[in-house]
């Protein structure tokens, strides 16, 4: 079976051999702690701890501040100097939690968690909520959010993005090699959410023993598949990854959930739930006729439109979808994905 991916794409050198073979090391925090309540998409988290309080390590210090945000814990022990406006990596002032770290490291006692065989689907939820997950990409979408669809029996993918296809990076490459029964682990456990899906690893086949590793782990899994891709850049990306996987292109403009759930710690992505709706999209700009004021299309958008409509369709409501995304020009309009 030949290797997945996408059309287009480009391969430069990958530079993951400076780092690859490096063991991850723990690295503990020293000194002042930062903490920006704003650190996810959405609301705010809102501070339940004041200047002078003394928190633990794994303590609550910021309250979620709506549907769509998330809690904020501390990874430290020691004591609350403050709230504060600080800069973040975007260069915007935002409310902070400022801990001085004592240094002792001292935790909270967790509360024990009943067997995911035993909890409801709201429970999980809840949980992954209550525990501050969050994506590992610049919009950090709370996870309790992108894994309540409103139609979960409707989810046929949860593609887990083990691509790491940009230069250098290798620190998927690590975790996939040193907590493969986590990853699993993390993908049973959104399987459990959506009863219709199956799960897939998608990995890049520059990390053949990565590949070995987790075909060993699935073994016994009927519902998870491990999938090799065609080494480029840039196969981790979401459109791209997930035509090489399904075959189904996603259009521009479309809103897809990409829910990310991690290993209990909340230190790696482990899963991407792939949804999309219906046609439409913007991005590429043909010409317009001058008469009739209808697109410029190619083959597979005018065919498609004479088909169902015996006509070209005007410019506001023609399907066309980018064309500079990597993907086949045939347009695919499959009735079983999700519409949000």
């Amino acid at each position: 079976m030949g290797l997945l991916t996408f059309k287009g794409g480009i391969h430069p050198d990958d530079g993951k051999r400076f780092s690859k073979d490096q063991p991850i090391r723990p690295v503990v925090p020293q000194g002042e702690l930062v903490y920006p309540l704003s650190q996810h998409i959405g609301a705010p988290a809102k501070p339940v701890v004041k200047k002078g309080d003394c928190v633990l390590k794994g303590q609550l210090i910021a309250e979620a501040g709506g549907f769509v945000s998330s809690p904020i814990y501390s990874s430290v022990s020691g004591k609350v100097k403050g709230l504060e406006q600080r800069f973040n990596p975007t260069g915007s002032q935002v409310e902070c939690i400022v801990v001085e770290n004592d240094g002792e490291y001292k935790e909270v006692e967790y509360e024990p968690v009943k067997p995911l065989e035993e909890m409801t689907r709201e429970e999980i939820i809840n949980k992954i909520g209550d525990a501050g997950i969050v994506g590992m990409g610049g919009a950090g979408f709370p996870t309790k959010v992108k894994l309540s669809p409103k139609e979960p029996d409707k989810i046929e993918y949860i593609i887990a993005n083990c691509a790491e296809c940009e230069p250098y990076i290798t620190a998927d490459y690590r975790r996939m090699l040193e907590y493969t029964e986590d990853l699993v682990s993390g993908m049973k456990v959104i399987l459990s959410l959506f009863p219709n899906a199956r799960g897939v690893f998608a990995v890049e086949d520059n990390k053949k023993d990565c590949i070995e590793k987790l075909q060993k782990a699935v073994a016994g899994e009927p519902r998870i598949d491990v999938k090799a891709l065609m080494t480029k850049y840039p196969q981790g990306a979401e459109r791209q990854l997930i035509y090489a996987v399904t075959k189904r292109p996603v259009r521009l403009g479309l809103l897809r959930f990409r829910a990310v759930c991690l290993r209990p710690d909340g230190r790696f992505p482990a899963a991407l739930l792939r949804c999309s709706g219906d046609c439409g999209s913007r991005g590429w700009q043909p010409r317009r006729r001058a008469a009739g004021r209808h697109h410029r299309q190619c083959a597979a958008c005018r065919d498609l439109c004479r088909q169902r409509h015996g006509h070209q369709l005007p410019a506001e409501r023609h399907p066309l979808r980018s064309h500079r995304m990597g993907v086949p020009q045939q347009l695919q309009h499959p009735s079983n994905l999700l519409k949000l």
